[in-house]
């Protein structure tokens, strides 16, 4: 629940972008903690919204695996978030 709320975080600060907030207002509003805007303000300045539409969706069926709704390894469902978080976007 964590990891899905801190990378709703991350959707929420995109969207704002998107709609002309500054990265620092985007963050703020979405409660990103002043000691992680330093990581995260380039990191969502690089990505597009599709990426992180994709890495919410992900932490929902890592979410859902643990706890029973879905099938499937846990580890493994958190080994290719942490990919698509890693992951450089194709040219």
């Amino acid at each position: 629940a964590v990891l899905y709320w801190e990378i709703k975080n991350l959707m929420d600060a995109s969207l704002d972008i998107d709609n002309g907030l500054s990265v620092k207002q985007a963050m703020q509003k979405a409660n990103i903690w002043q000691s992680k805007q330093k990581i995260i303000g380039p990191y969502l300045v690089s990505q597009p919204k599709e990426k992180i539409d994709q890495l919410v969706h992900q932490a929902c069926k890592v979410d859902n695996v643990i706890k029973g709704v879905d099938l499937g390894s846990p580890w493994e469902e958190i080994g290719l978030l942490l990919f698509m978080f890693s992951a450089p976007e194709p040219a």
